[in-house]
């Protein structure tokens, strides 16, 4: 999102004259205290490619029209050629992903009084620093996409714990996940129900954001 900012300012100043499409993962990126800051950047992007309608709400926020709502997609062949691997041994559950948007302290409380179970963790360090690791909670640092599609591949279940940033978020390993053929819980937040229209319990199960409980259950 900076470069898209640094090229729309460029725009601005009439230092270039192409057409500037922008891909943008978060409009605001957290400081919506400068919203004329914000509306006179994303002025200068002919179009704007965002993922989640609450981002189309904020860009019609700015008064602005240029944006164009596209939900990710992910790589059909790539995560349907696994072959899902069952075994005798216990099945792990997985959590996948190292944006900031990840709630892993949520998932750790649940993991914690579900000592029974086994859980594996690929994300990035950042992600767990500072956090409760329990003893049956397994943490892979920035794993590669054929190493975590192996992971999932063993899965019994993914599960992906957000925090509700008004974002997009957690689109792409929900896709992965359920492109596996793998049941999925993740967090009830407008970044990636609203995109894609999920039913509880039809598409996924849907979880109230930072409700250990809830993941319990």
């Amino acid at each position: 999102d900076s470069v898209n900012k640094a090229a729309a300012v460029l725009k601005k100043f009439k230092l270039f004259s192409a057409s500037l499409i922008c891909m943008a993962g978060n409009v605001m990126d957290g400081t919506e205290e400068f919203p004329r800051l914000h509306q006179w950047l994303w002025s200068g992007a002919d179009r704007i490619i965002i993922h989640a309608p609450v981002d189309q709400e904020k860009l019609s926020g700015l008064g602005l029209k240029n944006g164009v709502c596209i939900p990710v997609g992910s790589d059909e062949r790539f995560w349907r050629s696994a072959k899902c691997k069952v075994s005798d041994t216990l099945q792990p559950v997985v959590s996948v992903g190292a944006d900031r948007d990840r709630d892993y302290q949520t998932l750790f409380l649940a993991a914690a009084r579900l000592p029974q179970l086994k859980f594996i963790v690929c994300c990035g360090q950042k992600n767990v620093e500072g956090l409760n690791i329990p003893d049956n909670v397994e943490i892979k640092i920035n794993v590669s996409a054929l190493e975590t599609r192996e992971i999932l591949s063993k899965a019994v279940m993914i599960i992906l714990p957000l925090s509700e940033t008004y974002r997009a978020s957690g689109q792409l390993s929900m896709l992965d996940a359920m492109l596996m053929g793998k049941p999925v819980i993740i967090s009830k937040t407008r970044g990636v129900t609203d995109p894609y229209g999920l039913k509880d319990e039809k598409n996924v199960l849907l979880a109230p954001a930072g409700d250990p409980e809830s993941l319990i259950k």
